[in-house]
């Protein structure tokens, strides 16, 4: 018993039977085996009947392949049939394959097979003479290599130039007498600076070793520490510059007074012991 089901697969395989009756698709490669440098044809032919479309290749397995090179390509109509030809070359010898071609048309796609491709030579290695059995190809001049080459170049010239400057403006007299030694930065606060060197002046005092030149070290060791205060070059300064300069906060004249008077006016009766004692007790009263 003949259902529905079955009528309908009927119509079904009818239609696809027609559809491919429209279209016919033949490829061939004129000469599967070639010469270095000589051209193979590849001819695809689709025979449909007119209905005004155009149809859409897909060649760039073809065209992006590194072995096979294209040279042109053509497109035609005969006799209600599209032809598509492929003039194809390599200039390497080997055993290549030439990747398929994709042809759209409306609702309906096409598509080549892979075909070998045998490319031999019978000249010897290093001949790349251009001869007439070669047709109209020749071996191309790679820009790309050559550019690349030729930067290469000029950067190892640039190099060994760059090198030797390098070398012959050394000084390799200074390099005798270099330093590893690295300074670390002084990361001692100001008011720490001058409570060591005050600590280091009170044990002169107590071994015994005062003198006039510890009034001048004493004075100095104030003006460094105003100098680090103010930014101001208080070491190079006298007593009158100090006191009209320097911010009233850092106003010592009455230190540097009482040294400048001991080393150049002694006062009677007065030791560098007292003179000492009194700067270190004034520099810590009003620095410490």
């Amino acid at each position: 018993m003949i259902t529905y089901k079955d009528w309908f697969i009927f119509l079904v395989n009818a239609l696809l039977l027609l559809a491919d009756s429209s279209f016919a698709i033949t490829f061939e490669l004129n000469k599967p085996t070639i010469q270095i440098g000589e051209t193979t044809t590849l001819k695809i032919s689709i025979a449909h009947e007119e209905d005004g479309s155009s149809p859409q290749i897909f060649e760039d397995l073809l065209t992006d392949n590194p072995n096979i090179k294209l040279l042109e390509r053509r497109t035609s109509r005969n006799n209600g049939a599209f032809e598509v030809t492929y003039e194809l070359t390599s200039h390497k010898a080997g055993q290549y394959q030439i990747p398929p071609v994709q042809i759209q048309w409306g609702p309906n796609t096409f598509s080549t097979s892979t075909l070998s491709l045998s490319v031999f030579t019978t000249r010897p290695e290093g001949d790349s003479e251009i001869r007439p059995e070669f047709e109209k190809i020749s071996i191309p001049f790679s820009w790309r290599k050559f550019l690349s080459g030729l930067y290469w170049i000029m950067a190892f010239l640039i190099g060994v130039w760059v090198a030797y400057w390098i070398i012959k403006n050394i000084p390799w007299r200074n390099l005798r007498h270099f330093s590893w030694n690295i300074k670390l930065p002084n990361l001692e606060s100001d008011r720490k600076w001058l409570r060591r060197e005050v600590a280091r002046f009170r044990q002169q005092l107590e071994s015994g070793q005062a003198s006039p030149q510890m009034i001048d070290e004493i004075t100095y060791c104030l003006r460094v520490f105003l100098t680090r205060q103010t930014q101001q070059p208080a070491t190079a300064l006298t007593s009158h510059e100090v006191k009209h300069r320097l911010n009233p906060k850092y106003q010592s004249n009455d230190i540097l007074y009482r040294s400048d008077s001991f080393k150049f006016r002694p006062i009677k009766d007065e030791s560098p012991y007292s003179v000492a004692e009194f700067l270190l007790k004034k520099i810590e009263d009003e620095f410490l």
